[in-house]
């Protein structure tokens, strides 16, 4: 069984803002444009809560929906490379699918890169509410873009099962990372 996340399809709606009365462009207008929403508020979410923006952007009560689990992991890319020095090749064996290999294999400096995605794993175990332990492989979640770029998580073997049991559907992903620090967010969904 393979459990695949893709991007929210909602339509175009205009919002009202509780806090501030006025209104807004609904989760659609955002969720095309896959640019983290605090980057457009100017860094911060203009004086909302994590949940309130849940809330107000729709994503807590999309039609068959509901937020279920969160996971959030921030990585020092100099641990990632040390790893990767350290172990010569065995570390991205481990950590990456091949898929994930051959894209990270296209960066001159492929460290942020791996450092996401190890980032994206830890966080996706987060929100599976598993942590690392029993029979979970980090091979047992691929992310790869699709062609807009957004990060798309395939889940299989125990993570898959894990996802069927707590009835997660969808996993929506977000990745960011500079020189020196990658951080990723996992948001599970679920009827």
């Amino acid at each position: 069984m393979s459990v695949i996340a893709r991007g929210i399809s909602t339509s175009t709606a205009r919002r009202t803002d509780p806090a501030t009365g006025s209104e807004a462009i609904g989760p659609s207008f955002w969720a095309r444009r896959a640019v983290p929403l605090d980057v457009r508020a100017g860094g911060n979410l203009g004086g909302r809560t994590p949940v309130s923006l849940i809330r107000f952007l729709g994503l807590a009560s999309l039609p068959g929906m509901r937020l279920l689990a969160h996971g959030i992991d921030l990585v020092e890319c100099s641990r990632i490379a040390a790893m990767v020095e350290r172990y010569q090749g065995r570390f991205e064996e481990r950590i990456l699918t091949a898929a994930e290999r051959d894209r990270a294999a296209r960066f001159k400096d492929a460290t942020p890169h791996i450092a996401g995605r190890f980032a994206a794993k830890e966080a996706i175990l987060k929100a599976l509410g598993t942590g690392w332990r029993g029979n979970i492989s980090w091979q047992d979640m691929e992310i790869i873009n699709d062609t807009s770029g957004m990060p798309v998580v395939s889940l299989t073997g125990e993570c898959a099962a894990v996802a069927k049991k707590k009835g997660i559907q969808q996993i929506l992903l977000s990745i960011t990372h500079t020189e020196h620090y990658a951080s990723a967010s996992a948001i599970a969904l679920g009827a």
